[in-house]
């Protein structure tokens, strides 16, 4: 079955029913463009763009956490790295924070490991008009004491992929987190590394040259250790060559996230990672039912090296390109 943005109330999504096989449903701008298709199935969604993968998010109940493990240039080239050999830990692009001396980044026994467990089913919807089309995951996880099964914290989270016009083709993700405590907690203090929050492990191909870019070219950087860095900025870019081809990989903070904006981990020794943080490192938040804890993130990449006015370009049309109901929610 085809959906077409014609159908679709504009900038509204539409429920597309639950999915518990391999349905496969697609759909095309008014305007004649791209066709973005959507197979969900029971470990991994998939979203392929004219019949080719662009993004795929795995939630194989056997993971500690659930991510987006791959995620391509309008051209085909993905610029994520799942589990290297050296940081087996490193999926994609993934979310996690320790919550009560609970490590859900590292999945280290040694650290007391947490899980991320899906409840429930998914829920699918597209959306699209003239300019971009898109297809959203939603889902309920539990972050679990992986040695007791003890449930911390509460997440909804939203994951949606969008195509922009073809007149700054890119691809875009919106990453949405929604924390609160457990029912039987009063209160749930998340911290961690300097790294944890929304982390991003680029494709090997890419670990060789290229730099960081930030909204305001003016931009101070600290050093942490080595070349790892921490910068606050509205975003936080990188370009490199992704199978020897230039590609520019950029992350966006929501101006109404909780300590905004954003504080950007980067490094490029021995690899590059990006990672978007709340500095719970130096500064722990307190989770409660009074005070949750809603983040909302941008992922966009390119083909070619993209000018920072480009960016900024792709960074005001993706704050368009959020429903009203999750901006409301965060202000």
């Amino acid at each position: 079955m085809i959906l077409r943005a014609g159908n679709l109330n504009i900038m509204k999504p539409i429920a597309l029913l639950f999915f518990t096989g391999l349905v496969h449903w697609s759909l095309q701008s008014v305007a004649a463009g791209p066709v973005l298709q959507i197979q969900p199935g029971a470990n991994d969604t998939s979203i392929l763009r004219d019949g080719r993968l662009a993004f795929v998010y795995r939630s194989d109940a056997t993971l500690y956490k659930p991510y987006v493990a791959l995620l391509t240039t309008p051209s085909g080239l993905n610029i994520l790295r799942d589990a290297p050999a050296d940081h087996a830990h490193h999926h994609g692009l993934m979310f996690a924070l320790t919550a009560n001396d609970v490590d859900f980044w590292g999945e280290k026994v040694a650290t007391r490991p947490g899980k991320q467990v899906r409840t429930g089913v998914p829920q699918y919807s597209g959306r699209g008009d003239i300019s971009f089309s898109s297809y959203s995951l939603r889902e309920t996880l539990q972050w679990q004491d992986a040695t007791n099964g003890e449930v911390l914290v509460n997440e909804n989270r939203r994951v949606e992929f969008h195509r922009l016009a073809e007149d700054s083709d890119c691809h875009l993700v919106t990453w949405q987190s929604v924390l609160t405590p457990a029912a039987d907690k009063g209160s749930v203090v998340l911290s961690g590394h300097h790294y944890f929050g929304l982390g991003m492990r680029f494709a090997e191909s890419m670990d060789i040259g290229g730099e960081f870019l930030y909204a305001d070219s003016e931009t101070k950087t600290e050093t942490v250790r080595g070349d790892e860095r921490l910068a606050r900025s509205r975003w936080c870019a990188f370009q490199g060559l992704c199978q020897g081809k230039p590609v520019t990989v950029a992350m966006f903070d929501l101006p109404s996230n909780p300590r905004q904006p954003a504080t950007w981990f980067t490094m490029q020794k021995p690899f590059v990672y990006l990672s978007a943080t709340m500095d719970v490192w130096r500064a722990p938040f307190r989770l409660s039912l009074p005070q949750p804890l809603a983040v909302t993130y941008g992922v966009a990449v390119w083909d070619g090296h993209v000018l920072a006015s480009q960016v900024e370009v792709a960074y005001r049309k993706w704050l368009l390109l959020l429903p009203e109901e999750l901006v409301e929610r965060q202000k």
